[in-house]
Formats: structure tokens, sequence, C-alpha cells
């Protein structure tokens, strides 16, 4: 019984693992052959589809981040200006103490003037130093030209699209129901079309996004104005059809002796 047990849970743990790397397969990324423009937040890079997580985080923080340095450099801009006033006003106003020395003098200690600015002038400018590398480094980015690898990947990617595209139509033709056929099939005009059509117009766009191009799809296909992608098969169709009414003429002209002949 534990046995049993012990195997029911095996065989249970290998359908979440293979769920799970379904789900995977499903959600792994994929190159659409488009570029990724480069901008302030990431440099040229390949589109992918859905984009991860990764890359749309990393954009994110930059994003935030930039928005931290510039709030950060216009408080320091303001210290700065600041403090030059301040060192203005102390330094005239050591002036005109220093030429009324006398008896009752008081002694100014210099706080934002004299060596006491530079030393708060160099950490504000080393903040405001910092700021601008990395300004210079985000405009540096965006500037940031596309490389020969990352040309050859994306015309990789494109002809792969094409022939990927070119087997699923291929594909479609000789009967097989993608997803693709399904959301064509299922697919309706706009709305402020749709509601100018009549019931039957109606029925000949819900034919036309079949995809056959055989039978009755085929005719309506045709009689709409589609060009098809094989152009012999309803030919042969017409063909047929006509040897058809000539077997059928037979026939009911044979039933119809054999009647007379009973009588």
């Amino acid at each position: 019984m534990i046995a049993a047990k012990r195997e029911k849970e095996n065989w249970k743990q290998m359908m979440r693992e293979e769920w799970a790397w379904q789900m995977r397969l499903r959600q792994k990324p994929i190159l659409t052959g488009s570029l990724l423009a480069p901008t302030l937040d990431n440099p040229p890079m390949p589109r992918l589809y859905p984009q991860p997580d990764k890359v749309s985080g990393m954009i994110l923080q930059r994003k935030r981040a930039r928005q931290r340095r510039l709030e950060s450099q216009r408080r320091f801009l303001d210290y700065r200006d600041d403090l030059a006033l301040e060192s203005a006003f102390e330094e005239n106003l050591y002036r005109d103490l220093a030429g009324k020395q006398g008896e009752g003098s008081i002694e100014v200690e210099r706080v934002f003037s004299g060596e006491a600015e530079d030393a708060w002038t160099e950490s504000i400018q080393a903040r405001l130093d910092m700021i601008e590398e990395t300004r210079k480094r985000d405009q540096a980015r965006a500037r940031k030209p596309i490389t020969p690898e990352l040309f050859a990947t994306l015309s990789a990617a494109r002809k792969y699209k094409l022939e990927n595209k070119t087997r699923e139509r291929e594909r479609e033709r000789r009967g097989v129901i993608t997803k693709k056929t399904l959301d064509r099939a299922r697919g309706m005009p706009p709305a402020h079309l749709l509601v100018k059509l009549t019931e039957e117009q109606k029925e000949v766009d819900r034919i036309v996004r079949l995809p056959g191009e055989a039978g009755y799809v085929g005719a309506v296909k045709r009689k709409a104005g589609v060009k098809l992608r094989d152009d012999v098969t309803w030919r042969k169709e017409e063909e047929a059809g006509e040897r058809g009414v000539k077997r059928e003429e037979e026939v009911l002209k044979e039933n119809e002796r054999r009647r007379e002949l009973r009588d």
C-alpha cells in the first residue's frame, strides 16, 4: 500500500514538473527580428516577445534612478547657491568688522567663507560631478550604434520568422488547424464597418476567413475576389462538377426507364 502511494506521488510530481516545463516553454522569449531602439535607459537591443521581466525591470530602475539623480542635482545646485550667498555675506561682515577694530570689537569665526568655503564646495561639487558622469553615460548609451553582431542577429531572426510563417501557412493548406487559423477564423471586421454589413456580407466575410480553398469555401472566395494560392484544385472541381452533372442526368434517365418498364 505504501509502495502504491509512493508511485502515485511520483507520477503526480512528474506531471507537475512537466506542466511547469510546458508553461516555461510557452513563456520563453523569442526574437521578433525588430530593434529595441536605443534610449537613455537601454542600448540598442533585439526586441523579445514576451519581453523578459529583467529587461523591463532594468529600464524601470534606470528611469527611477535618473529621476532621483535629477532631484539630487537640483538640491545640490540650490545648496551651492545658498553657500555662495552665505559666503559673500560672511565675507562682507568680516571686512566690516575688520575695519572697526578697537575696544569691544568681536572676533568673527569663518564658517562659510575662506578656507571653510573650499571644504563645503568640494563635497558638493563631488556629488555634482558624479551626477554629471552618470548623465554622460546615459547619453553615450542613447547614442550607441548598432553593432554588426546585432545586425546579423536581427537579420537571422527575421529570416527565421519568415520561414516559420511559410511553414505555418503550408501546414494550414495541408489541413492542420493552428492557433493562428482559429484566431483568423474567429476574427471580424472593425465595428464601424461591421454595422454597415448585411447578413449575407457577414456570412461571406466569415467564409473568406476560413483556411480552405476548395469546395464551397473556394467558390465563395473566388466570387469575393480573393486570390487563391492553389489555382489548380478549383479548376479540377469545376471539370469534375460538369462530369458529375452528366452522370447524374444519366442516372436519372436510367431510373426513369426502369420505372417505366416496371409499370
